[in-house]
Parts: C-alpha cells; structure tokens; sequence
C-alpha cells in the first residue's frame, strides 16, 4: 500500500462544513488519506473544541493564531504544506481543499483520477471547482473571492475526457 496522501484543509470557524467534509473524506477516501487541517485563527468556542477533538484522533492541525485579512494571507497553507513535508517526509502528491468542498460519492477512485490529470494535461494543480454560493456575508473578502472564481472557472465552458467509463468534464 502506499503512502496516504496528505488533504489540507484551510478553515476557520467554518464548524459544520468542516464537519461534513472530513466526514466525507474519511467514508469516500478511507485509509488512502492524511487529514491536515490549517486553521486560519478560529476562535468560536465549538470550532476550538472540535479541533482538539481532532488532534485526539490523529488528525494534524496546524493553527496560524490569525485571521486572515487581505490576500496576502491566502498563501499561508504553503507554510503548513512545507511543515508538514518535515514531519511526514517526501510525498509525491497532495490536496490543498476548503472545508466547503465535500465529496458526493461514491468516488474511490477520485486521488486515481487527479493523478491521471496531473499526468496527462502536466499541469501542476487540479481539483473540484470551488463552490462559493455559500460564503458567509461576514467573510471580508467574500465579493473580491467570487468575482476572482466567476471570471477564473464559472464563466468558463469545460471541456470533457473520458476515463475509467466515465464522463470527466474539466478545465485547463
């Protein structure tokens, strides 16, 4: 068997739907996954509680200490991602998710799936679209966030491939 691959999850106080995508992760998933969780500064009483709950569980959290303001703190993840790679070793792939993206399966064979797209498009990056009907109107950058992914990959047409009998529809 090899190495679980290693999900980063970045949230912060986004308790219920962190809930339900490690949940989902864990059923969908099941031994072929690491569960990381980069925790941007929450400070809801529950979310704090589930997150130690968590580490008990042997899920690693890393904890920034702070809220997130501008852009600029969107790319901390790759601070955890690096410390991570110090404590678990070299791995060839990984996941870098938020907690909004949950999976609906059955889909065993999803990392299988982002492996043959990483190699046949050799492109340095793939996953699901990004679901943002759901951010909260208190999130700072919630229009900015939107207007980025509208115009990025909803806007977009996406091609189709087929694979493993399926229809994959994507974007490069």
């Amino acid at each position: 068997m090899s190495a679980p691959v290693p999900i980063f999850v970045i949230t912060c106080d986004r308790l219920t739907v962190l809930q339900r995508a490690l949940a989902s992760y864990r059923r969908e998933l099941g031994d072929a996954i690491q569960l990381v969780v980069h925790d941007n500064g929450s400070s809801y009483p529950p979310m704090l509680e589930y997150l130690t709950r968590l580490e008990g569980e042997g899920v690693a959290i890393f904890r920034t200490g702070q809220r997130i303001q501008d852009v600029s703190g969107l790319d901390r993840v790759a601070e955890t991602v690096s410390a991570w790679r110090g404590r678990a070793g070299a791995f060839e792939h990984y996941v870098v998710t938020d907690p909004d993206i949950e999976l609906v399966g059955p889909c065993p064979d999803l990392l299988d799936l982002y492996t043959h797209l990483l190699s046949t498009f050799d492109v340095p990056v793939v996953g699901p679209m990004l679901r943002i009907d759901d951010l909260p109107d208190a999130y700072p950058l919630k229009e900015r966030v939107i207007a980025s992914h509208r115009e990025q990959f909803w806007d977009r047409v996406p091609s189709r491939t087929e694979w493993r009998g399926r229809t994959v529809l994507y974007q490069e």
